[in-house]
């Protein structure tokens, strides 16, 4: 009798294991690329980051010298084989824009939030608002997206969606959007200069200084002065940038208004950025050396 309760109470609990199992998949496959489920962490100090299911791309923690000061941490996508782990993407908290040595990243079904080291404070939060579907899973993806995704497999975010100063071919760039440069290489505070695709199809280049005593991102000094745009303002128009490393402006017509990049070999990886000095640069890393 006892044997016969015994292999009830393993078979039933099999049964359990079989269905969380399936559940899990399902809902993981939602994700797409390499799924994270929830209740995942990395702390500032983890050697491993998230990697898309190519390994080309990384999202996680990077320890980086703050302005030649102090190591801080920055939450970031970057190209994960690159030697120099180039980044494309990063979060941008309030001030400093980088987080101290020890905190840690949760992925919550509200998204992705960082904590102080003491796990007292939250530092940053995506998705902001509180009111979209409960996440379910997260991936990396091989395009250089990070992604957040709810139950029926629709996106609750991505990193795509609000770019830093970094543009990834196949990035959907809806207008208005700008991006801003950092004020050095060792800084991640914002710069003076933007890069601006505006609602009126002009992709333009700003010399924007913020006011030195405000913290509001939104705030900008007077100074607003245009030294490069493509002139394409007052049509319906896109902005396009391909796995060839070819960025350009299309109309509803498809006729071309503008080639700002022409690309290459498609035997690179290829990336765009507003860099500290203005200058807005096509930058490309050879996947060979990668693979």
């Amino acid at each position: 009798m006892a044997s016969l309760t015994f292999l009830h109470s393993y078979f039933l609990q099999l049964i359990i294991l079989l269905l969380l199992s399936s559940l899990f998949s399902a809902t993981s496959s939602n994700c797409g690329g390499s799924s994270v489920h929830l209740n995942s962490s990395l702390n500032t100090n983890d050697s491993t980051p998230w990697n898309s299911p190519s390994g080309h791309f990384a999202f996680g923690f990077q320890t980086v010298l703050y302005d030649n000061k102090e190591f801080m941490s920055v939450l970031a996508v970057w190209f994960a084989k690159d030697p120099n782990k180039t980044m494309v993407w990063y979060a941008k908290p309030k001030k400093t824009h980088l987080f101290p040595l020890g905190s840690t990243m949760n992925l919550t079904d509200k998204g992705i939030v960082v904590y102080d080291p003491k796990g007292h404070h939250m530092l940053w939060q995506r998705p902001e608002n509180n009111t979209v579907p409960l996440v379910s899973c997260a991936s990396m993806l091989d395009n250089g997206s990070f992604v957040l995704v709810d139950e029926g497999g629709k996106k609750v975010w991505e990193s795509f969606e609000e770019p830093t100063d970094t543009i990834l071919p196949g990035q959907n760039l809806t207008k208005p959007r700008s991006f801003r440069a950092r004020q050095s290489d060792t800084s991640f505070d914002d710069g003076n200069f933007e890069l601006s695709w505006q609602g009126d199809s002009n992709l333009v280049l700003y010399y924007s200084p913020k006011s030195s005593n405000d913290d509001d991102e939104s705030s900008q000094s007077p100074t607003h002065e245009a030294y490069w745009s493509t002139g394409t303002f007052q049509t319906e128009s896109q902005l396009f940038f391909d796995d060839s490393g070819r960025m350009y402006i299309k109309n509803d017509t498809g006729k071309v208004l503008s080639e700002i990049t022409y690309g290459g070999s498609d035997e690179f990886f290829y990336m765009a950025r507003i860099d500290p000095d203005g200058v807005f640069r096509l930058y490309r890393h050879p996947k060979g050396e990668y693979l």
